[in-house]
């Protein structure tokens, strides 16, 4: 499969290759290119001239062709792909030479210009700047040119249209499914792509595992841009997935180092007011300047997670002067309990607020000796969200098990999952999450983890009495604020 470009093409391209795997391939012109000229970035490619590109595709396919069997015989052409030869200048694309002698068939995607000028703003047209009869001459040149496959190769050729949703630049890929399965019926595909209603009471609900923030940020940011939905809503349009739940393995390494230096510094400066309880937003601001726009008329916000788990009071004949000793007592008058839970949207916060707490609760219980932890939450934004709440819960599990130990010396550290009703991807960020997996997925940004000190059992005290005598806590603190 060849010239698969395009955010919801490559997605498709990827999940078809994952379900059959040996027998199909995806092959990404610009990544070939890119690996034959020896460059790390898209925008570097902006040095060579179309001539130059040719060549270089041409190459990088015959490259990945040689691992290829000769039973793979289907060539995938984009409908309104081009070249980027200098900033802002395109050339019309071109089907890659090297697969000529190597396919029996080709299926030619179309679509049209008003399909194309429909979609969001940030879709690739809006943002070359091209008109619509600009477009239209793309898309007549490409059709030219995949119509020359069929002339000078005798191959034969088939026109599919595809789909675009508007605010949503995801490609409807089930008529090119469909069309794959009449060649190759034997082919596998997923319900996201085969016609196949993909409605919650349809389909399980999926599991997203990773033993790593980041992985996990990643995993999940790929499944809501190719299963989710376009939404509006009040933060701003979004692409959503439901009822998610993201499983993250281990509990220890739960810093996301990806977008370091900056998510690194607000998982901690986050940590360090949560360890406060404060309701100020002024001091929540001093995390990131993101909770100033969510106070009420009083200056206040509702979602400090650490107010709820160690300053919140609860009645005093449970035992405990705050939620986290509820759940340390719970656990430990039985190892089996079923009420160790956390509690964070509560009755007082049903009012016009406009910090509605996306946590609803964590309950932590123990399972073959080992310490685990399941938050529910109503929303997750996979960016700015995911990963300091399952860094916090984790850190939670953590410090948990840190006092349970006395008790249970053979306790172990579980996970951490959080099931999360609706999860995002925001408009606003798109471009965020797309540099992040392009760092990942196609210029693979090796990952250096960043493990926090393990927790023990004085950085309770520490958290209580707004000390630095544990490591962990200074490690905190160095990272939030420098000192």
């Amino acid at each position: 499969m060849g010239g698969a470009g395009g955010l919801g093409k490559t997605s498709f391209g990827k999940a078809l290759e994952d379900a059959n795997p040996g027998r199909v391939k995806l092959l990404n012109c610009t990544e070939e290119a890119m690996r034959s000229l020896n460059v790390e970035n898209r925008s570097d490619l902006h040095r060579f001239s179309y001539e130059e590109k040719l060549t270089a595709v041409n190459e990088g396919i015959e490259r990945a062709m040689r691992n290829i069997s000769d039973e793979i015989r289907l060539l995938l052409l984009d409908g309104h792909y081009a070249v980027e030869t200098e900033p802002r200048k395109f050339e019309p694309g071109c089907y890659p030479i090297a697969l000529q002698d190597k396919i029996d068939t080709a299926l030619h995607l179309t679509t049209t210009p008003d399909a194309l000028l429909s979609v969001r703003q940030l879709d690739q047209h809006r943002k070359r700047g091209l008109s619509r009869d600009q477009i239209q001459d793309e898309l007549d040149h490409n059709e030219t040119e995949a119509k020359t496959l069929e002339q000078t190769k005798g191959i034969p050729l088939r026109s599919i249209p595809i789909a675009l949703q508007q605010l949503n630049t995801r490609w409807d890929m089930s008529a090119v499914f469909s069309t794959l399965q009449e060649l190759v019926p034997e082919l596998q595909g997923s319900d996201a792509f085969n016609g196949k209603s993909t409605s919650m009471t349809d389909r399980p609900y999926p599991v997203i595992r990773a033993d790593n923030i980041d992985r996990l940020v990643v995993e999940g940011a790929e499944y809501i841009l190719r299963n989710g939905r376009p939404i509006q809503s009040r933060v701003g349009d979004a692409i959503q997935a439901y009822n998610v739940t993201y499983h993250f393995d281990g509990s220890r390494d739960r810093v996301h180092v990806l977008r370091a230096p900056q998510a690194i510094t607000y998982l901690c400066r986050e940590f360090v007011e949560y360890f406060k309880g404060t309701l100020e937003a002024k001091e929540m601001g001093k995390a990131s300047s993101f909770w100033l726009h969510l106070t009420d008329e009083n200056g206040r916000i509702n979602s400090n997670c650490g107010y709820c788990t160690f300053k919140q009071p609860i009645p005093e004949s449970s035992g405990g002067n705050n939620q986290f000793e509820w759940v340390i007592a719970q656990l430990r008058k039985n190892p089996d309990s079923r009420k160790a839970i956390i509690n964070f949207n509560n009755a007082e916060h049903k009012t016009p607020t406009r910090d509605f707490p996306c946590v609803v609760s964590a309950q932590f219980f123990i399972e073959q000796d080992t310490l685990n932890c399941f938050v529910s939450s109503r929303s997750t934004d996979v960016l700015f969200g995911l990963p300091y709440d399952v860094g916090y819960f984790s850190f939670l599990n953590e410090l948990l098990l840190a006092r349970l130990r006395e008790h249970y010396p053979k306790l172990q550290l579980g996970s951490t999952s959080m099931h999360s009703t609706f999860t995002q991807v925001y408009d606003l960020n798109r471009q965020k999450v797309m540099a992040l997996l392009t760092d990942v997925r196609r210029y693979h940004k090796k990952r250096t983890p960043l493990i926090m000190p393990a927790v023990e059992s004085g950085t309770y005290d520490d958290i209580m009495n707004g000390t630095q005598k544990t490591e962990v806590a200074r490690w905190i603190h160095e990272y939030a604020y420098g000192s």
